[in-house]
C-alpha cells in the first residue's frame, strides 16, 4: 500500500534534479584580434591570434587562415599564446604574397558550446578580396544536423540517467529507510518487500550507469565533431578523442558517470536553477521572445505541474489509501487514479527531459543580448559585412566592409556613402560619417547610440548620377 508514497517521493526527486538550466556559463565573446580586423600590416605576422572574455578551448582546426582562393595558408598548429586560455592563435606559413586573407576560429565555450567566426586583414596591400566570405568558410566546416541531432540525444540521456540515480537514492534516504525504521522489519511480507526493492533498486542504478557510461562517450564524440567540424563518424579518430577528453567538457562528461551519487547536488540544483534562471534570462520578454526563454518557461511550467500532482496526491490520494489499507480494505478506484496520475508524472518527466536537452542548444538571452553584434548581406551588387563593437549604450565603433557581389573583389564604385542611425520606439535618429579605411572597408569609429533598443542603421551607396543602393540593419543596443 506504500507504492504510492514513495513513488511520489521518487517523482520529486527526479523533478529537483532536473530543475537547473542546462548551462552554467555564456558562450565565449571575441574581444579582439591580432592583427586587428580590416588591417593593413607591412610585414607577415608570424602568428593569427583571437582573444575572448574567457578560456576557450580547440584542437589543432581551431584557427584557420586562408588566401584569397580558399587555400588554408597556416601550420594547423592551434596554441594558447604564453599558456593564456582566453588567446587562441596558430602560426602563419612563411613566405605570404601579398594581400587579402581570412581568419577564422572554431572554439569551446566554457559552456561545451561551439562559437566561431572570423575577420579578413591584408599583407602589405588589399589584393582580391577572399573567395568565400567568413560565415560561407565557418559553415563549410560544421559537422552537420545529424550530429547536432545525436548530441542533443546524448545530453537527453545524460539527464535521464542522473535524474534515475539521484532519484533512486533520494528515494531510498526519504522514503524506503523511514518506513524500515517505523515498521521494525518484522515479517515475511517485508522481507519479500525488502527483496523486492534491492532488487529493483540495484537494477535502476545499474540502468542509469549504463546509459550514462554510453551517454557520455557518445557525447564526447559528438563534441569533438562539433570542435573539429567533421561528421561523427570521423571523430572516432582518437586523435580527436583524446583533445577533447583533455578539454574542460570533456573532463566534465568523462567522470560523470562515476559521480551521479551527490544527494546534497539535488538542493544546490534546485537553488543554483533558480539563480541561473534570472542571470541567463533576465528580462520577462526574453521569456517569450527567445528559444532560450521559452524552454525555460515551458520546463518550469511542466515542473509546476508536477508539483501540484505531488501535492495532490500528497494531501488527498494518499490519506485516503491509508485509511483503506488500515481498515484491511481494498485500494480499488483511488489505487487506479494514484497509478494514473503517477503515469502522468512519469510522462511529464519524460517531456522535461527532453526540453532540458533542447535547451542546452541554445544561447542564453544575456548572451545574445551582449558583445559585439555582426552581420552579412547583399544588396544591388553589393555584398555587406559590418561589426558593431560593443554593440551596448554609449559609443560603438562600426566596420563595414562592402564587395562586388559578383567577383568578391573590394567593391570600389562608390561616389557617394552616408550612413544614419535611428532608433524609432523613442524617435532618436543620428548622422553618421563613414571614414574610408581601405578598398572596400569603411569605419565610423565613434558612433554614439546612447540608449537601448532594436537600432536601425540605414547605409545609402551611390554609384552613379542615376543608381544608388539602400541597406538597413537592425543592431540591438543593450
Amino acid at each position: 500500500m506504500r507504492r504510492g508514497p514513495a513513488a511520489s517521493v521518487l517523482v520529486a526527486a527526479l523533478s529537483l534534479s532536473l530543475l537547473a538550466p542546462a548551462s552554467a556559463f555564456a558562450h565565449a565573446q571575441l574581444e579582439g584580434t591580432v592583427p586587428e580586423r580590416g588591417a593593413v600590416v607591412k610585414h607577415e605576422p608570424p602568428t593569427v591570434i583571437f582573444r575572448f572574455d574567457e578560456p576557450v578551448e580547440g584542437n589543432f582546426g581551431a584557427v584557420r587562415v586562408y588566401d584569397a582562393e580558399g587555400s588554408r595558408v597556416d601550420e594547423g598548429d592551434a596554441f594558447h599564446p604564453n599558456g593564456e586560455g582566453p588567446r587562441i592563435g596558430v602560426h602563419l606559413k612563411p613566405g605570404l604574397p601579398d594581400g587579402s586573407y581570412t581568419a577564422t576560429y572554431r572554439v569551446i565555450s566554457a559552456d561545451g558550446h561551439i562559437v566561431s567566426s572570423g575577420f579578413v586583414f591584408s599583407i602589405g596591400k588589399p589584393g582580391k578580396a577572399p573567395s568565400e566570405t567568413v560565415a560561407e568558410l565557418t559553415a563549410g566546416s560544421g559537422s552537420g544536423p545529424v550530429t547536432e541531432t545525436v548530441f542533443g540525444l546524448a545530453r537527453g540521456l545524460q539527464y535521464a540517467a542522473t535524474a534515475l540515480a539521484v532519484g533512486g537514492l533520494v528515494f531510498l534516504l526519504l522514503a524506503w529507510l523511514p518506513s524500515l525504521a517505523g515498521l521494525g522489519g518484522v515479517g515475511d511480507a517485508w522481507s519479500r518487500s525488502a527483496r523486492a526493492f534491492g532488487s529493483r533498486l540495484r537494477a535502476t542504478l545499474i540502468v542509469a550507469a549504463i546509459v550514462g557510461a554510453i551517454s557520455a562517450a557518445a557525447g564526447i564524440v559528438m563534441e569533438g565533431a562539433e570542435a573539429a567540424g567533421v561528421s561523427g563518424f570521423s571523430a572516432l579518430e582518437w586523435t580527436i578523442v583524446h583533445e577533447t577528453l583533455e578539454t574542460k567538457f570533456g573532463t566534465i562528461w568523462g567522470i560523470r558517470p562515476v559521480s551521479r551519487i551527490a544527494l546534497i547536488s539535488v538542493g544546490a540544483i534546485l537553488l543554483t536553477g533558480l539563480i541561473q534562471a534570472y542571470v541567463y534570462v533576465r528580462h520577462l520578454d526574453a521569456l517569450v521572445e527567445t528559444g532560450y526563454g521559452r524552454a525555460v518557461l515551458i520546463k518550469f511550467l511542466l515542473l509546476l505541474v508536477l508539483i501540484a500532482l505531488g501535492a495532490y496526491n500528497r494531501r488527498r490520494t494518499v490519506p485516503r489509501l491509508r485509511r483503506i489499507a488500515t481498515g484491511g480494505g481494498s485500494p480499488g478506484r483511488v489505487g487506479v487514479l494514484l497509478r494514473r496520475a503517477l503515469r502522468t508524472e512519469v510522462a511529464l518527466l519524460v517531456v522535461v527531459l527532453g526540453v532540458t536537452a533542447a535547451l542546452a542548444s541554445y544561447a542564453p538571452p544575456v548572451t545574445a543580448q551582449s558583445g559585439p553584434f555582426s552581420t552579412e548581406s547583399q544588396f544591388g551588387p553589393i555584398e555587406l559585412e559590418m561589426t558593431v563593437e560593443p554593440a551596448r549604450v554609449g559609443a560603438n565603433e562600426i566596420h563595414i566592409y562592402l564587395f562586388d557581389a559578383k567577383s568578391g573583389a573590394p567593391f570600389a564604385k562608390i561616389k557617394q556613402f552616408e550612413a544614419t542611425a535611428s532608433l524609432p520606439d523613442k524617435g532618436i535618429s543620428l548622422p553618421l560619417e563613414p571614414q574610408f579605411s581601405g578598398p572596400g572597408h569603411y569605419t565610423i569609429p565613434s558612433a554614439f547610440l546612447n540608449a537601448s533598443g532594436e537600432w536601425r542603421i540605414e547605409l545609402t551607396i551611390r554609384v552613379s548620377a542615376f543608381d544608388e543602393f539602400t541597406k538597413t540593419v537592425e543592431v540591438p543596443i543593450r
